[in-house]
Order: C-alpha cells, then sequence, then structure tokens
C-alpha cells in the first residue's frame, strides 16, 4: 500500500475536505475552521472541526479523527480503495490499478519540489541571480514581498547536481517535471534554465510546481511545470491559499499572471490569483465560488483583454447558480494592474473593481456588438442567438431570470433603433367596436394579450412589439413569456395556447375573464372569430394608441422647451421633424377615439 502514497498525496492536494464533507453534513464557518454537528455521534452542540487547510477533521466529542478517505469510508461505509476512486473521480483522477508508483525511496516529490524551491531561492541572492534580482526591483517589489511569494532564480544548471546530492532520484526529479527526458536518448537535462522562478502552491501550501519567466531572449516568456501527478494547471489558481485568508475582507479578483498577483498583493489588494498559463477552466471557476459567490475578473483594456473576458463569460454559464455569478472589470487600454496601480494609486484600482459590470451585462454588450438589429430578419435572428446563449445555462432558475432579463433588453433596444421609424396601419375596418377614446395602458395590455391568445398565429408578426412592451403587472409579464414560446410550437392552436395557461394557476384568472367577454366590450377584433388580419390591424393600432403616441408627446414637450431656451435652427428642426411623427401617430389615435 506504500506505492499509493505519491498519488494519496496529490489527491488530497486537489481535494477540499469542507466541500466533501458539506455534502453529508450542514457545516459553518468560525473563523479559520469549519464546525458542524459530529456526524458519528448523537449530539447538540456542534463539536465537529474541519480543518481545510491541514486536511484533517477532529470531533472533541467521541473523538473521530482523519482525513477526507477516513471520511468517504466511514461515511459511505466503502473500503480503502473505494474511498479512494470515489474520491479521485470527484476530481478527475484515476488510481493507477497495478505497478508501482514509484522507487522506494527515503523522499517524497513533495520534498524534492520544496528542495528545489530553497535552492532557486538561494540562487537569487548569488551573483548569477542579479539579472533576476534587477528585474524585480525595476517591478518594485520589495524584499518582503520576494520573501512571501518565494521569488527565485534558476540558473542554466545545478539543481539536478544539488537535489541528488539531497538523496532523491533521477525518476522522482523526472516525474516531479524538474528534468525534461530527450526524445533523442540523450540525458535528462533541467527544464527550467536562466529564468526568474514562481513557486506554485496547492491548497495547502505545498510547492506542486514552477512557472518561470525568461530573462533572456532564448524560448517563450514564461513556462509552467508541465501536468504531474502534483500538479494540473486547469485545476488550481495561483496564490489561492493566501487569496482565500484575504477573501474574508476582499473580494477574489482575477487577474492574468502571477507579477500582477505580486503587484497587487503589494498594493494591500491580498486577495488576488491567476490562472496557471490557460484561460479560467470551470474547475477554476469553482475553486473561485467555493470562496467569494461573485470573483471579480480583471482584464487589460485592449482587444485581446476583451476577448479573454468573453470567453470566460461564455465559459462560465454551464456552471452558473443560483446565488453564484462573476463581475467583470476593463483597465485602461494599454494598462495592467502593475502599471495602473503605479500611475493611479490603489484607490482609483478599488474604485475601477468597485464598478465592475455583471456577468449578464458584459454578455448583453457583446450581443449587441456582434448581432444587427436593423430588419425584421435580423431582429428574429437576434432572439434566436439570445436563446443560443441561454441554452448554454444549465441551472433552470438561472436560465429563467437571464432570459427574463434578456426578452425586456431586446425589447428596449428595438424600441430605441426604430423609434419614431414605424410603420403606421393605413385605416381599415374593424368589422366590430373599435377601442373607447383614452385607452388606458394597462387595458391596452390586456387587449394586446388577449388577441394573441385568441389568435396565436399573430405572435410572429408581432413578435418586435411585443418584446418592446413594459408591463407592471408580472402576470403580463409571465403571459408575454408563453405567447412568445409558443411561436416556436408547430401547428400550435388557441385551444393549445389556452390549455397551457390554464394550468398555471396565476394566469387562470385571465382566461376567465377572456371568456366572460369583459375585454370584448373595449375591441371587439379580439374574438376568435374575427379573421387573423383584422385582429393583427387592430392590434398594431391599440399598441400604438398606447406606446409611440405617448413617447411623441413626451418628446415634442422637450423639444418645445429646448426651443424656448435657445432658439436656433437645430432646437427648430427637431421640433419639426417630432410634429411630423406625432402626426402619423395621430392617424392609428384617431382609429382609436
Amino acid at each position: 500500500m506504500s506505492d499509493l502514497k505519491p498519488f494519496l498525496e496529490n489527491l488530497r492536494g486537489r481535494i477540499v475536505l469542507s466541500d466533501i464533507i458539506r455534502e453529508s453534513v450542514r457545516i459553518h464557518k468560525n473563523g479559520r475552521i469549519y464546525k458542524a454537528l459530529c456526524p458519528f455521534h448523537k449530539e447538540k452542540t456542534p463539536s465537529f472541526n474541519i480543518d481545510d487547510q491541514k486536511g484533517f477533521y477532529h470531533c472533541f466529542g467521541c473523538g473521530a479523527h482523519g482525513d477526507a478517505v477516513a471520511f468517504v469510508m466511514e461515511q459511505k461505509n466503502m473500503p480503502f480503495l473505494d474511498a479512494v476512486d470515489y474520491l479521485a473521480a470527484s476530481v478527475g483522477l484515476q488510481r493507477p490499478k497495478s505497478g508501482r508508483l514509484q522507487q522506494k525511496t527515503d523522499k517524497s516529490i513533495f520534498e524534492a519540489m520544496q528542495s528545489a524551491m530553497l535552492w532557486y531561492q538561494q540562487q537569487l541572492k548569488t551573483t548569477l541571480g542579479n539579472r533576476a534580482m534587477s528585474y524585480l526591483e525595476q517591478r518594485g517589489f520589495s524584499a518582503k514581498v520576494i520573501e512571501k511569494f518565494s521569488l527565485g532564480y534558476s540558473p542554466t544548471k545545478g539543481l539536478q547536481v544539488a537535489l541528488l546530492d539531497q538523496g532523491f532520484s533521477t525518476e522522482q526529479l523526472i516525474r516531479a517535471g524538474l528534468l525534461v527526458v530527450p526524445e533523442n536518448g540523450k540525458l535528462p537535462y533541467e527544464r527550467f534554465r536562466d529564468r526568474l522562478m514562481f513557486p506554485i502552491r496547492d491548497i495547502h501550501g505545498r510547492v506542486i510546481a514552477f512557472g518561470g519567466r525568461i530573462l533572456g531572449d532564448n524560448g517563450p516568456k514564461y513556462l509552467n511545470s508541465p501536468e504531474t501527478e502534483l500538479f494540473s494547471k486547469g485545476h488550481l489558481l495561483y496564490n489561492l491559499l493566501s487569496a482565500r485568508q484575504a477573501a474574508k475582507q476582499q473580494s477574489i479578483i482575477v487577474v492574468e499572471g502571477y507579477t500582477d498577483v505580486i503587484s497587487l498583493h503589494q498594493a494591500g489588494i491580498e486577495a488576488a490569483v491567476a490562472p496557471l498559463g490557460t484561460a479560467l477552466t470551470e474547475d477554476q471557476m469553482q475553486l473561485l465560488w467555493r470562496t467569494d459567490k461573485n470573483p471579480v475578473l480583471c482584464f487589460d483594456g485592449d482587444k485581446a483583454g476583451r476577448s479573454a473576458a468573453i470567453r470566460a463569460a461564455n465559459r462560465s454559464l454551464p456552471e452558473l447558480m443560483a446565488g453564484h455569478s462573476l463581475s467583470f472589470c476593463f483597465l485602461p487600454e494599454g494598462e495592467d494592474p502593475d502599471s495602473f496601480l503605479k500611475k493611479n494609486g490603489t484607490r482609483a484600482f478599488n474604485e475601477i473593481i468597485s464598478n465592475a459590470k455583471p456577468l449578464s451585462d458584459v454578455l448583453w454588450e457583446e450581443f449587441l456588438e456582434q448581432t444587427p438589429l436593423s430588419t425584421p430578419e435580423a431582429k428574429a435572428g437576434a432572439w434566436s442567438r439570445l436563446k443560443q446563449i441561454l441554452n448554454d445555462i444549465s441551472d433552470p432558475s438561472v436560465k429563467h431570470f437571464y432570459e427574463s432579463d434578456f426578452k425586456s433588453r431586446l425589447g428596449k433596444e428595438i424600441f430605441q433603433r426604430n423609434k419614431y421609424r414605424q410603420t403606421f396601419v393605413k385605416s381599415v375596418d374593424l368589422a366590430g367596436k373599435r377601442p373607447r377614446p383614452g385607452i388606458k395602458k394597462a387595458m391596452g395590455h390586456k387587449i394586446l394579450l388577449a388577441t394573441l391568445i385568441n389568435h396565436p398565429k399573430l405572435v410572429d408578426d408581432v413578435l418586435d412589439k411585443l418584446l418592446e412592451l413594459d408591463f407592471a403587472d408580472t402576470a403580463l409579464t409571465k403571459l408575454r413569456e408563453i405567447l412568445v414560446d409558443s411561436a416556436e410550437l408547430e401547428d400550435v392552436t388557441c385551444n393549445k395556447l389556452r390549455h397551457i395557461i390554464s394550468d398555471d394557476p396565476v394566469l387562470s384568472d385571465f382566461i376567465e375573464q377572456l371568456d366572460a367577454g369583459q375585454l370584448y366590450v373595449h375591441a371587439s377584433f379580439v374574438k376568435q372569430q374575427t379573421d387573423d388580419q383584422t385582429a393583427l390591424s387592430g392590434w398594431q393600432e391599440v399598441w400604438h394608441a398606447i406606446h409611440i403616441q405617448p413617447e411623441v408627446k413626451n418628446d415634442i414637450a422637450s423639444a418645445v422647451r429646448d426651443l424656448k431656451a435657445s432658439f436656433d435652427a437645430d432646437s427648430w428642426e427637431r421640433l419639426r421633424q417630432l410634429k411630423q411623427g406625432e402626426a402619423m401617430t395621430s392617424q392609428a389615435a384617431d382609429l382609436v377615439d
């Protein structure tokens, strides 16, 4: 069983004990630890403590003590290896089923990584590390912050000999990612050469990988450790352990790289993390949400930063859950966190963070930028594209509220773009009583929705205008959602639609009012017997009477005030155009009078 030791160390480094236990037990935070009623004996006062940093639980009542594997064994009545496999599957690992995992040595690869970090730190203080130290001083990093983040320097050679002298094997150094095995069969060589070194720690504070910044021109700017049994770059965040402690007073901020994190830390913004050479992954988002329900993603203000934000926003949609989201802030173009802090200070940076945009705003702005709304066909396509975005949201409750929000935004956007450019219907015979003079907005809304219930095939024809309506009654908003969804149903009929609406206890009253004929008193074209074209004309007239005319009158009043304040040609021309628009809306209004 000793062969499992490296795998178990890796597994414990990737899981969060409190997350495993909270699946079975209600827990609450108490300083650095979590407390709960012990699941292994009856008690009324919590004596069960969970320490994520140390990876152990302990009950002061019954003495139960162990790690995540022990908890799963006891709670789920599993044998040891089954419990290991259960936990491994939760973080995407697979326990080796046969063969030895490593040669038996007195030292583990965790110790190898720790020794490598110490050796790199020593080299930074020698003459070989002068260039690396000069770089850090130019960036304004203090000796205190250099020590805090255990920064070091890797010369072109020397690490392998130093660690072999300490008792580590070549195989261990290869498995740790410190040595590279050439494909041509030559001897292994050191992965990091002439680089400033950034140790990467797991959630227990153990060094499991390195990031190296080149100081010369030979090679990529940043080089990270490869995927190893200790390290998977998509499952961890740089500085996560320290940021979790600081997140009690600050929001978690996600920046692009190691030096950004260190610059923020030095400026007093210690709850900063960074992905490890990749775009933010789904697993990394889950890590963030365990600490902060709404972390802020901070991006450079250039095109690349905007693109990275959109990728993160889209990738987050399947992971969203009630009460958890992301916010986004963008620095001025050409700035990164370090340069912005140096020019403007911590207070200005915190102000940008406090004004971060919600995820919904970022998605909506990107949608508007990519989607034309100039033609009916484009508008119809716009809603289809929004639905594609919505389909990526897995959580039903989150999806529902995003759908409601996007429908409202789309309606308002379409209205603003088409203001005073609507096509107004000509006077037609409504084959019955016309809407009464001075029809109220609330009654007009009910007439519009009732017409579509009795004539569901018209929903497609008036979809743009339907989305623009701003209901005061939430029940009417819900009814509109059902009508919009019905447009996608094949062979939708009035009876089918009524059945769907009647199933909702909130909306069933509306159907009763409709059947009682109360709305027909105001507009008989609502009736089922009316042909679709007549019903459509009546619908459009009511819409214009309650929707366009008040907007035009408000703008005319504003234009008159402007003209009185400044009698110039521009003000006069604006008033003239608005008066023309009023005359057009009056054609529809006359039909209502």
